[in-house]
Protein backbone atom coordinates (compact mmCIF):
# COMPACT_ATOMS: atom_id res chain seq x y z
CA UNK A 1 0.00 0.00 0.00
CA UNK A 2 1.44 3.36 -1.04
CA UNK A 3 1.49 6.28 1.39
CA UNK A 4 -0.94 8.14 -0.91
CA UNK A 5 -3.48 5.37 -0.27
CA UNK A 6 -3.47 6.11 3.47
CA UNK A 7 -6.08 8.85 3.12
CA UNK A 8 -8.94 7.58 5.30
CA UNK A 9 -9.40 9.50 8.55
CA UNK A 10 -10.15 7.35 11.62
CA UNK A 11 -11.29 8.37 15.10
CA UNK A 12 -9.78 6.42 17.98
CA UNK A 13 -12.51 5.53 20.50
CA UNK A 14 -12.07 4.70 24.20
CA UNK A 15 -14.72 3.39 26.58
CA UNK A 16 -15.46 5.82 29.41
CA UNK A 17 -18.10 6.23 32.09
CA UNK A 18 -20.91 8.67 31.33
CA UNK A 19 -24.34 9.50 32.70
CA UNK A 20 -27.65 9.21 30.93
CA UNK A 21 -30.58 11.64 31.38
CA UNK A 22 -31.68 9.78 34.53
CA UNK A 23 -28.27 10.16 36.15
CA UNK A 24 -27.33 6.50 35.84
CA UNK A 25 -23.74 5.65 34.94
CA UNK A 26 -23.29 3.89 31.61
CA UNK A 27 -20.39 3.02 29.30
CA UNK A 28 -19.94 5.30 26.29
CA UNK A 29 -17.30 5.47 23.54
CA UNK A 30 -15.42 8.77 23.40
CA UNK A 31 -13.05 9.94 20.63
CA UNK A 32 -9.53 10.43 22.04
CA UNK A 33 -7.62 11.10 18.81
CA UNK A 34 -7.41 10.62 15.05
CA UNK A 35 -5.06 9.10 12.48
CA UNK A 36 -4.89 8.53 8.73
CA UNK A 37 -4.75 5.04 7.28
CA UNK A 38 -6.16 2.69 4.71
CA UNK A 39 -8.29 -0.47 4.86
CA UNK A 40 -7.20 -3.67 3.10
CA UNK A 41 -9.23 -6.87 3.04
CA UNK A 42 -7.35 -10.03 3.98
CA UNK A 43 -7.31 -13.14 1.85
CA UNK A 44 -9.56 -16.12 2.51
CA UNK A 45 -6.49 -18.22 3.28
CA UNK A 46 -5.31 -15.81 6.01
CA UNK A 47 -8.84 -15.66 7.43
CA UNK A 48 -9.01 -19.48 7.59
CA UNK A 49 -5.58 -19.76 9.20
CA UNK A 50 -6.50 -17.18 11.86
CA UNK A 51 -9.25 -19.48 13.21
CA UNK A 52 -11.63 -16.52 13.50
CA UNK A 53 -15.19 -17.53 14.32
CA UNK A 54 -18.50 -15.76 13.94
CA UNK A 55 -19.76 -13.33 11.35
CA UNK A 56 -17.17 -10.58 11.82
CA UNK A 57 -15.38 -9.51 8.66
CA UNK A 58 -11.63 -9.29 9.23
CA UNK A 59 -9.46 -6.62 7.58
CA UNK A 60 -6.15 -4.86 7.95
CA UNK A 61 -5.91 -1.15 8.67
CA UNK A 62 -2.51 0.27 7.72
CA UNK A 63 -1.57 3.42 9.63
CA UNK A 64 0.74 6.25 8.68
CA UNK A 65 3.92 6.25 10.80
CA UNK A 66 3.60 7.83 14.25
CA UNK A 67 0.07 9.18 13.75
CA UNK A 68 -1.23 7.53 16.94
CA UNK A 69 1.52 5.49 18.65
CA UNK A 70 -0.37 3.93 21.57
CA UNK A 71 -3.17 1.84 20.04
CA UNK A 72 -4.18 -1.40 21.75
CA UNK A 73 -7.01 -3.93 21.78
CA UNK A 74 -9.03 -2.03 24.40
CA UNK A 75 -9.72 0.73 21.85
CA UNK A 76 -11.88 0.83 18.74
CA UNK A 77 -11.52 2.89 15.59
CA UNK A 78 -14.21 4.49 13.46
CA UNK A 79 -14.03 5.66 9.84
CA UNK A 80 -14.99 9.33 10.01
CA UNK A 81 -16.70 9.32 6.58
CA UNK A 82 -18.63 6.01 6.61
CA UNK A 83 -19.06 5.72 10.43
CA UNK A 84 -17.96 2.04 10.16
CA UNK A 85 -16.59 0.82 13.51
CA UNK A 86 -13.61 -1.55 13.69
CA UNK A 87 -12.59 -3.60 16.74
CA UNK A 88 -8.81 -3.85 17.08
CA UNK A 89 -7.77 -7.51 17.43
CA UNK A 90 -4.01 -6.96 17.24
CA UNK A 91 -1.20 -4.69 16.09
CA UNK A 92 1.66 -5.72 13.80
CA UNK A 93 4.68 -3.45 13.18
CA UNK A 94 5.64 -2.98 9.52
CA UNK A 95 8.72 -1.41 7.92
CA UNK A 96 9.32 2.37 7.85
CA UNK A 97 7.45 2.87 11.14
CA UNK A 98 4.06 1.86 9.75
CA UNK A 99 1.73 -0.28 11.81
CA UNK A 100 -0.90 -2.72 10.65
CA UNK A 101 -3.99 -3.27 12.77
CA UNK A 102 -5.88 -6.53 12.44
CA UNK A 103 -9.51 -5.51 12.87
CA UNK A 104 -12.99 -7.03 12.90
CA UNK A 105 -16.13 -5.46 11.50
CA UNK A 106 -19.62 -6.64 12.31
CA UNK A 107 -20.35 -8.06 15.73
CA UNK A 108 -18.16 -5.85 17.83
Amino acid sequence: MQSGDLDTLFDVLQRTDGKNSGGQIKQIWTAIGQFYGGVEPISTQVFTLSHTQGSALVCRVVMRPDDFPSLNASLMIQDVDTKEIYRIDGKIPVNNGKQTLMCSIGKV
